[in-house]
């Protein structure tokens, strides 16, 4: 397999088959978990692909590096983006960007926020304009943050109502994969 030595040849091969009994006989042959294959993947890369746990735990074991990148991406990002939602849980702790959020919004119709008692808008539009609630609490005209700003989000009791009334939470990435919440 693309001039990898023997024993890593076979552990990419064991985890590309979801087999843990040859991956862990590949292990105790020397195979290296911090391998590359012919695209920088590590044999961690190819199980966070394929959403096997066991796989996941078994190479963390013998010094598999979560933090390792291909093309920009983790394992933590393969997992999420092949929608296994448990493997990128278990490896979100290895994230370089903890504690750091990417902006969301959720679209709401505009007479569902005006429900607030001290809202204040000088839009002109009806009731049925979708707007947009960001992570900030601020409300725009646009998806983009900040884009057209309807509402300043600055009001005492409205972080309450968004959550109260609207149900709104800003999601954690994990929750929006598309393995669901699993």
């Amino acid at each position: 397999m693309e001039d990898l030595p023997e024993p890593d040849a076979r552990l990419f091969a064991a985890v590309q088959a979801g087999d843990t009994a040859r991956a862990r006989t590949a292990l105790a042959e020397g195979a290296l978990p911090t391998a590359r294959d012919v695209h920088a993947w590590t044999p961690l890369h190819w199980v966070a692909g394929r959403g096997e746990a066991e796989l996941l735990d078994l190479l963390l074991d013998h010094g598999a590096d979560p933090r390792a990148e291909a093309d920009g991406r983790t394992p933590y990002d393969v997992a999420l983006a092949a929608g296994h939602a448990t493997l990128a849980r278990s490896l979100a702790r290895f994230r370089a960007d903890t504690g750091t959020w990417h902006p969301y919004c959720r679209a709401y119709p505009l007479g569902e926020l005006r429900r607030f008692a001290a809202w204040h808008d000088t839009t002109g539009e009806c009731d049925a304009t979708i707007v947009y609630l960001h992570d900030d609490l601020t409300v725009t005209a646009s998806a983009l943050p900040g884009d057209r700003l309807v509402f300043s989000g600055e009001d005492p009791g409205w972080g309450d109502f968004c959550r109260d009334a609207l149900s709104f939470a800003a999601p954690d990435e994990i929750d929006l994969c598309a393995g669901g919440a699993a």
